[in-house]
């Protein structure tokens, strides 16, 4: 395994195009490679946020791109929340506004341009319901928040008992998401969070 932590140097060299925006639609899961990293787009059912995660379970390594999104009660403090807005590179990027259709983009002015201030207000206010955007991995069950990465409920529930003695092998972990935004056409990612890559995992036998 290696571990990749920073794959650009300069800051305007960070963020990549990864994909059109009409390639995604309003609850879809896309799976895409990045600088070698298995990357998934995801949009939530409501089109309101678009996020970029590691396509692959911090437990066992399982591929998402199967798994099922869900709604689930936001378990964060307050306290984490309020920090959290307070750090530019923690919430300005990682969430962006999706098209409605592939035809017509929303949240764009004149001039095509969208601000993320505008896009990350307009998320906040539609999910005041409590709950949070989560992918559920499809082994073993576990949810990750999609903004966070963070773990939502148990730690691999499935199947009974048998899922929680797999779990034990590898103690609970946050999924890897990244920074996501629109510019013009595209959907660009910057690949600013470390991830572990299998270097063995892709080699001929």
């Amino acid at each position: 395994q290696k571990l990749v932590t920073g794959l650009f140097d300069k800051e305007q060299e960070e963020w990549i195009v990864v994909a059109p925006k009409t390639r995604i639609s309003p609850g879809e899961i896309v799976p895409l490679t990045a600088a070698g990293i298995d990357l998934l787009l995801v949009a939530s059912k409501d089109g309101s946020a678009l996020h970029c995660i590691a396509n692959s379970c911090p437990h066992l390594g399982t591929p998402l791109e199967t798994g099922t999104l869900e709604r689930r009660p936001i378990e964060s403090s307050p306290s984490s929340t309020d920090a959290s807005s307070m750090d530019g590179n923690a919430t300005t990027t990682t969430t962006t506004s999706v098209p409605s259709s592939s035809k017509e983009p929303t949240g764009e002015g004149p001039g095509g341009g969208v601000s993320f201030f505008q896009e990350n207000d307009i998320a906040r206010m539609l999910k005041q319901d409590g709950c949070e955007d989560c992918i559920v991995c499809p082994l073993h069950r576990t949810a990750f928040a999609l903004e966070s990465g963070e773990v939502r409920g148990e730690w691999c529930p499935y199947p009974p008992v048998i899922g929680k003695l797999t779990g034990a092998i590898k103690k609970q972990a946050s999924l890897a998401v990244f920074d996501v935004r629109t510019r013009g056409k595209n959907i660009e990612v910057r690949l600013n969070t470390p991830v572990v890559i299998d270097s063995d995992e892709k080699k001929p036998k």
